[in-house]
This record gives C-alpha cells, structure tokens and sequence, in this order.
C-alpha cells in the first residue's frame, strides 16, 4: 500500500493593491499572493505550518515587487483557511463519533441488563489468576425476580462476540 504524505504550499489569499507603482514599468496595480505550507496525506490537508510568506507581482509586466512593509501587512493579515485544518476536524469528528457510540452502546446494554428477556446471552468476563476468560450465559425462564440461566461450555480466553460451533449451553 502507498502512503502518500508530504509538505506542500497553498495560496491562502490574493489581493489587488492599486496604491503602488512598479519600478519597471511605472504603472500602478500590483497583486499580492499570501501562502503558507501544510502537511498533508493522501492530498488531504492535515495541518497548517510555518509562517505566511507574500509575493508581490506587478499587474502589468509581471515582474516580481519587493516591498517588506506591503509583504508583512499582508502576511499579517491573511488568515490560513479552514480548508487546511481537513485533518484535524476530520480527526476530531471520528473522535466525537467514537466517543457518542460508546455512550449509546452504554445505555443500551445497561437497559439490556436491566430488562431481561427469556433467550438473552449475555457474555460474562472472569478474571482468574490474572488470566481473563469469557463464557457465554442464556437466560432460559423468568418467574418474578427468579430466573433460570444456563453457562455455555467453553471458556474462551481472548475477547469474543460468537459462539464456537462445538460451544453449547451446559444445564448443571
């Protein structure tokens, strides 16, 4: 698999100053480029990085302006755009997402526990020695606050969700 992944440069912002002539050829009307480097993966932008940097080019012949009091203000007062910031929000996002999950699924195995139901299996975690095992235990009849439950027969000793094909469900 190909993990494309970089630093790459982004023009930020473009604006037109009229207040200025070019010493080449005399006319007035330059426009200002700001940009600024992010890292990116798989093209998607993760993060901005590094400081704004203008370039100034005259309107009319194309020559490249060096002026530092026109370049800070504008790289002063261009802002990176939300846009660089992709990997981060998207980052955050599966975070949000995984966390709201979580909580649902909280709540709905603690009403799961709550109200039981004939047929239930509830898998049961059985820490030993400091060696964890798992078994499965179905609910088999409810009377009142009575209830019958049988244990499967096979202790797993890593995480499952499935029972085995020779798993069964154990009366004793």
């Amino acid at each position: 698999m190909f993990i494309i992944y970089g630093r790459r440069t982004a023009r930020i912002r473009k604006y037109k100053y009229e207040s200025q002539s070019c010493a080449n050829c005399g006319s007035f009307g330059i426009s200002i480029k700001v940009y600024r480097d992010y890292y990116h993966l798989f093209f998607l932008p993760l993060i901005p990085v590094g400081i704004n940097t203008a370039k100034i080019r005259c309107n009319n012949c194309g020559r490249q302006i060096r002026s530092g009091a026109i370049e800070t203000e504008y790289e002063e007062k261009a802002k990176a755009p939300i846009y660089l910031y992709a990997g981060v929000v998207l980052f955050l996002s599966f975070i949000s997402f995984a966390i709201f999950n979580n909580f649902k699924n909280q709540k709905e195995t603690a009403k799961f526990v709550e109200h039981p139901i004939e047929g239930d299996v509830y898998r049961i975690r059985k820490n030993e020695n400091n060696i964890t095992f798992y078994y499965f235990f179905r609910i088999n009849e409810i009377s009142g606050d009575t209830m019958q439950a049988y244990h499967s027969n096979l202790m797993y000793n890593q995480f499952t969700d499935k029972l085995s094909d020779s798993d069964y469900f154990d009366k004793s």
